[in-house]
Order: structure tokens, then sequence, then C-alpha cells
């Protein structure tokens, strides 16, 4: 009897080591592959069937004869599979750079809750079941039947649509072609497992001064053409758009980054056509049918670097408490329903932010120039004034279109000094401002009130500072940084929260549809985790007794504020954050659980998110102002409109995680070598993560690489345990760590543990150093990779390893 391959559940296959069929009679086929319970090739099912293959041909037309009948399917492949227990799903295909992948099934925002269903968990692909299909596309996929305790597993059976129509290629070599230009060449992201022979012809038509620069390593832009199965099963065709630079380069790596996340560039030329048609500034009839508000001290707060000034704010003391006014640029005036600007909005749902550019939501002529807020130039904008008591209770709200004339474009750093007068230039950032600063101040008051009034009722303040990237004067990267915030950032956001929340109840007294921004409470499994982990870990120090005895979403308040201020705030704060569910546009309203918000839209930033747009024209429609749209969004609509800004806000969010983990790449490439000091932030039965303290990074510290002892995983702990010597690797651990590689395709950083007094590093010494094989030593550039079309072949998937608490994991052991 042949061997049963592991990944089958045996125990639901007969089979009989007495006939093997050698007759030419066959085994109930149809029987077999439902007793199987997954697809399978012609040559699994002879090998399961136990079937000659002499008689290979009889079951090709039994199989055949059963596909005609529609008794079993014939999927990508070549595998079959009983089509009375197919089940399929559409969905978008995210291959992780492992090599496996997951379909994200498509879902509309609210189904879960009015179905009274779950929505359908991700989908696990293995390589071999991606078919033709791609990173980013979308799918339609066969989900296996499910067995007890394992997650869903399918097969992609077709192409809905292809994610990328562009993508990022690499020139290997010139490939001879009679009359043509043709370059073989590989897409950058080598989650593209495939080959392509890149056309030049077209381009050098028009680009003849290009041809000298067109050699190995030089990056190109392409569109996509035919895929070649017949010539082999790898290789495609595509057309050269652009010529770019080559891999190091920082702009070149934020290309990529916009191609791998379908981030448009170019606005097409009917949209910037339309764009030109709109007026330079606001008309006098415009400002007359609006409130005026030009004499009031209205100023803007932004970063020094900012450019489209969205919002601006204006605040005064009054006997009985604060008036606070906030205009938010009108955007909706002049980007009509249905325009082409409109439509280019909700494809692009938001603008994309990158350290050396950004791709925004509308052109420059609204963005930076008619819909800015810039000082001393009249604006068309919409306002919330909301009346508040001494205690900052909200008394009245009151909305209309109007128009401001901006005193001042100030900076967070601005503001911060001259309120604090801590800050060494206090008194020269105060007089600077001395005429502004009388509303400054009591800003500051009606800020700290609020602020402290949104913690009362439990919303939550992560401390989780954003990567900056710090360049030269020669435009040279030199550092990634942790962001500072201030409490001039801290002001701003507690009047956006403000108007963002005055709009929203607004709005839903109305009963008018509009996008809420909702914020469901955490997975009770995943906070039951978390507080178990911390607790465990012993992560804070004096923890009171009993704070963890229950998993309950009112706790996660008060563990913030039990870490503020201490050296594993940062940490605590990350892991946190991971078990949260993501904030998402939806028509229903759910409520905010992070700013403990009842109900909660977007509205101030009309620029930059295509939600605020349309909850200004909601607005406007409530408001029945003279620019109002005629009819107002129903719920389909906007069930429809969410989906996407959600998928594109989530792309911005992928998309800036991406850079910054290629400049890290670039940062620390020439760093082989160096010692850091790190913080681990992750422990598994593979190995050790940490996060650096001098740049912002994070790799990891292969378990094999640990030559001191064997070690213990203990999961319920999160730590490695040394058997013999008992030494501990934990969450929240100071560990000093040398860089030992640099990895360009799988943007993965790895590091050894580095301490004088421990045997590793006798170890690693004698070890060949992971730089001489991926990295120049003169240049100290990565070295360049040769790729042939016989070299591309299926990526081996890890074998997956027993999940139990505790495992004991002995690396690079000696026989004895």
């Amino acid at each position: 009897m042949k061997r049963i391959k592991k990944n089958i559940n045996t125990d639901t296959i007969q089979t009989n080591k007495d006939h093997d069929f050698q007759d030419g009679t066959l085994p109930d086929i149809l029987e077999l592959l439902k007793k199987v319970n997954r697809p399978i090739k012609l040559d699994e099912i002879l090998s399961f069937g136990h079937i000659s293959r002499k008689h290979k041909r009889k079951l090709q037309d039994k199989i055949a004869s059963l596909i005609k009948e529609k008794k079993i399917t014939n999927l990508t492949g070549g595998s079959y599979y009983p089509t009375s227990l197919l089940n399929t799903q559409t969905g978008t295909l995210q291959i992780q750079r492992s090599g496996i992948g997951f379909v994200l099934p498509d879902v509309l925002e609210g189904q879960e809750k009015r179905s009274g269903k779950k929505n359908p968990e991700d989908i696990f692909i293995r390589p071999d079941h991606f078919g033709d299909a791609w990173h980013g596309d979308r799918v339609e996929v066969i989900i296996f039947p499910k067995r007890f305790g394992k997650r869903p597993e399918g097969q992609i059976n077709a192409i809905i649509e292809r994610g990328r129509k562009e993508i990022l290629v690499k020139i290997l070599q010139r490939v001879e072609s009679k009359g043509k230009n043709i370059y073989m060449s590989v897409p950058l992201d080598e989650r593209l497992n495939i080959a392509i022979l890149l056309d030049f012809t077209s381009f050098f038509a028009t680009n003849a001064d290009k041809i000298k620069k067109i050699k190995p390593e030089i990056l190109v832009l392409a569109k996509l053409g035919e895929h070649l199965k017949e010539e082999h099963p790898k290789l495609w065709t595509a057309e050269a758009l652009e010529v770019l630079n080559e891999e190091n380069d920082l702009r070149i790596q934020e290309r990529l980054v916009k191609a791998n996340h379908n981030i448009p560039i170019e606005f097409p030329q009917p949209v910037l056509d339309e764009a030109e048609l709109l007026p330079k500034e606001p008309s006098q009839s415009e400002i007359k049918e609006r409130e005026d508000l030009q004499s009031l001290g209205f100023v803007t707060i932004d970063g020094a670097d900012s450019k489209d000034f969205d919002d601006a704010i204006f605040i005064e003391k009054t006997n009985n408490g604060f008036c606070l006014q906030v205009a938010i640029a009108d955007v909706a005036h002049y980007v009509k329903p249905s325009s082409l600007l409109d439509k280019e909005a909700f494809e692009r749902g938001n603008s994309y932010y990158f350290p050396l550019s950004v791709e925004p939501m509308l052109p420059e002529k609204l963005s930076n120039e008619l819909c800015s807020l810039k000082p001393q130039v009249p604006r068309l904008v919409m306002y919330t004034k909301i009346i508040f008591d001494k205690n900052a209770n909200i008394l009245s709200t009151h909305f209309a279109n109007a128009t401001i004339k901006s005193k001042a474009r100030l900076t967070y750093d601005q503001v911060f000094s001259a309120l604090d007068e801590n800050q060494a230039d206090h008194q020269i950032k105060k007089e600077e401002l001395a005429t502004l600063m009388p509303m400054l101040s009591s800003a500051k008051e009606l800020a700290l009130l609020l602020r402290e009034k949104r913690k009362e009722r439990g919303s939550l303040d992560f401390e989780v500072p954003e990567p900056k990237a710090v360049f030269n004067e020669k435009g040279e990267l030199i550092d990634l940084s942790k962001r500072s915030q201030n409490f001039a950032h801290q002001l701003i956001e507690e009047f956006m929260l403000a108007a963002n929340e005055a709009v929203a109840n607004f709005l839903h007294k109305k009963d008018i549809p509009v996008l809420f921004r909702n914020h469901a409470e955490p997975d009770m499994d995943k906070l039951d985790s978390l507080f178990k982990l911390i607790a465990g870990t012993n992560l804070i120090n004096d923890l009171p007794v009993g704070f963890f005895k229950k998993a309950e979403a009112k706790s996660i308040a008060p563990l913030l504020r039990l870490i503020k201020n201490t050296t594993q705030e940062f940490l605590i704060a990350r892991l946190t954050l991971r078990s949260m569910m993501q904030a998402r546009y939806s028509p229903e309203l759910e409520g905010h659980f992070g700013l403990a918000s009842a109900c909660y839209c977007h509205f101030t930033s009309p620029i930059r998110r295509y939600a605020d747009l349309l909850v200004h024209r909601s607005l406007k429609y409530a408001l029945k102002t003279s620019d109002a749209p005629k009819n107002t969004y129903d719920f389909k609509e906007l069930e429809a409109i969410s989906d996407q800004i959600n998928k594109r806000e989530r792309s911005a969010v992928d998309a800036e995680r991406e850079i910054f983990k290629r400049f890290a790449i670039i940062l620390l490439q020439e760093k082989i070598g160096t010692i850091f000091t790190a913080i681990v932030s992750g422990v598994t039965d593979f190995g050790i993560f940490v996060e650096l303290n001098e740049v912002v990074a994070e790799g990891m510290i292969p378990l094999n690489s640990l030559k001191d002892d064997y070690y213990d995983y203990i999961q319920d702990r999160s730590e490695l345990r040394g058997v013999r010597t008992g030494r501990i690797f934990k969450l929240g651990q100071a560990v000093n760590v040398k860089l030992m590689e640099v990895n360009y395709d799988r943007l993965e950083l790895t590091f050894a543990l580095f301490d004088e007094n421990n045997e590793n590093n006798e170890v690693q010494r004698k070890q060949k150093k992971p730089t001489e094989r991926n990295f120049d030593k003169e240049s100290k550039k990565p070295l360049k990779k040769t790729y042939q079309l016989t070299e591309y072949k299926e990526k081996k998937n890890p074998k997956s390893k027993n999940n139990t608490d505790t495992k004991k994991l002995s690396k690079n052991k000696k026989k004895r």
C-alpha cells in the first residue's frame, strides 16, 4: 500500500491492501473525492484509489464523464473536487512574504449586524493553490470543507479583477528578438513570482534618448500584457512605460510602494482640466450668501511642512464658559457629486503621505490653493460653533456656510513654545504671537477641560509615536526617529474631536443618512489573551491585585493610565493596540469605542478624506444651504462607498508601514556588525523580535542563533527559557543586539544577541558573516542577484508546528 500524504485526513480514506484494481475496474471516484475532502490531482487519485498506472487513460475518461455530468469540477491547476461540496467566496488575495496567502472575503459594512451571521473568516491559500492569481487580485475562491478546529482553506478558482495594472520591474538582460527591443526582467515585489519579457519598442519610439540608459539593474514601470503559458507557466509580457533609477534610490522605493498598493500618482488630464475651470478665488456673490466671519481671529495650526490647511480655529472665553468655532475648508462647494473630480476622489479614497512625496486626493489647484485656508485671503468654509459652560459641557451648537480670513499660519512647535513656560524659547514665541496669546490661552484652558472629560468617560489615549524620516541637506536619509507630539497637537485634536462629534449628533438627530466613523469593542478572546500576557510577564510593576481578573473593555483605559510615563508604556500600548478592532466607516451607527463616543463621524479633513467630503454634503443637505445637493445618499449607496474608502484607508496604512520598513533597510545596510540597544517586542517558538532604541526598526533574533542552551517556549507567558541555564527572554526585556543581515527582498533585519559574558558571541564570530553573502565588501551595497527563467520555482511552504503551550526546541543539535 502506498503511503498516504500527511496533510490528508487518513481516517476518512478507505484503502484495500488486497485489491489494487489491477484488473481495470475502478473505484467509485466521486466517493473517493468526497472522502479525501480536498481537491486532488490525477496522480493523487491513482495513489489514493490504488489504481494501476496502466489504467490512467480509463480513469481520465471516467473523470471526463463525471465532469460532463457536473458531478465533479475541474479546478484551477488540474485538480478535481465534488461539485456538490463546492462553496465559493469572492475576496482579495493577500500574499505574505513567507509565500502563503489569505483571501480576505468581500463584506459590506454592517452586513454582520443586519444578517445576524458572523462575517466569513479569512481563507488560507497554499502557494500551489494560487493558480495565476497575484497579491492584491480580487478573486473567486473555492472553500474546502472545514475540518474541526482548522481555519478555512481554499483554492483560487477565478480572477475577477487584477489588483495591479502597472508594476515595477528590474531589467536583467536583453533578449534577441527581430525588430523589437525586448528585455528579460523580474518584478521588484517578490510576491509576484514571475518573469517578464519587457517590450521597449513603443517606448523608444518617443524616448530615443533613453536607449543608452537601459542596462541590467535599472528599474522600469511596466504595463502588464499577456500570459505566455505555452512557453513557460511563469512567463508574461509587458510594455515599458517609464524608465526610473536603481533600487536603492529613496524615491524609487516610494514609487515601488505606491505600485504595490495601487496608489494613483498622476491625475487624468480631464480631471485636471475640470479643476482648471474652477475660479482662483471666491467671488463676492459667494461670500455674500454666507455668514461673514472674516473679522474673527481664526488661525491654522499645522506641521511645519504642511501645505494643505483644511481647518482653522477661533476660541473666546465668555462670562459663562467658552465659545469654540471650528472652520473647515468647503471642498463640497467646489467638488460636486458625479463630477470628474468627485469620481477621482472616490477612487483615491484619501491622500497618501510619504517621507518624500504626497499623492493628494484632489489636484493641487484645490488642495493647496482654492480650498487651503491660507492666511490673509478669504476662503469658503463650513463651520461649527459650540458653546460650552465653564466645565466644558455643551450648551448649544450651530452649523453654517461661512467665509473666513485666517489671521496666521502657526506651527505646533510655535504654539507649544508660546504656551509652555518651560520651553527655552517661550518668551520669544510669546512675544512673536503677542496679539494671539489671549485666544491661545483660552484655547489651552478649554482643551485641557475637554481632554479631562474625555478621559473620564473612558476614552483611550495611546502614546505610540509615529516614525519620522530625517534627511541631510543632500537629501540623504540619515535617521529614522520617533515623531514627537506636544500639547499643541493635543489642543487641535480636542477641538477636531468636538467638531466631529457635534456634526455626527446633529445629523443623527435629523435622521440624515451619513457615514459614521465606528470603532467596535475589542474581541474578548484577544483581550483575555492580552491581559493574561501582561499579568504573566510581570510587565507592570506593582500591578493591583485582581486588576486582570476579568477581561473587560472598560479595563483598557485604567491600564493605559497605569503605564503612563513608565519604561514599558510604548510596548504595552503597542500590544494593546494590536488587540483592538479597526475603526471603519459605515452608514450604520455603532459608536466609537476608542473615543468612548456614542455617535462620531469625520468632518474636519475634506481635502484629504473622501468620507469627510460626504459628511459635508450631508450637512449641507440638512441645513438646506444654497449649494446643497438636491438629493441625499441612500443607505445602499453609502454601504458601497464605505466599502471602497475602508479599503483605500487600509492601503494608506499598509503603504506607510512598508515604506518605513524599506527606509530602515536602506539606512541600516551599511551598519552590518553594529551593536544596538533594543527591547524584546515579541517572543515566538522560532525566535525573538526586537525593536531598536537608536532607530525606528524591528528585526528578529533567530532561535537557532542562541547556541548557549536549548530553549523551551512558554506560550502563555510569551517567553523562552533555557533548559540548562534557566536563562529567560521575555517581553519588554532590554537586550544588546548585533546586526547580522539585511534582506531587501523580504524586508527583514536579522540580529544576533550580543552579550560580552555569553558564549553566543564566540560561536557567532566563528560563523561566516551574512554580510559576505549579501553585500559587496567595498561598496557595502547589496550584491545583485541574477535570475534565469529556469530558476523560477514554487516556494516551499514551511512545515506547520504543533500549537502546544510549551515546546522543546533543540537547535543545531549534534549527533552523539
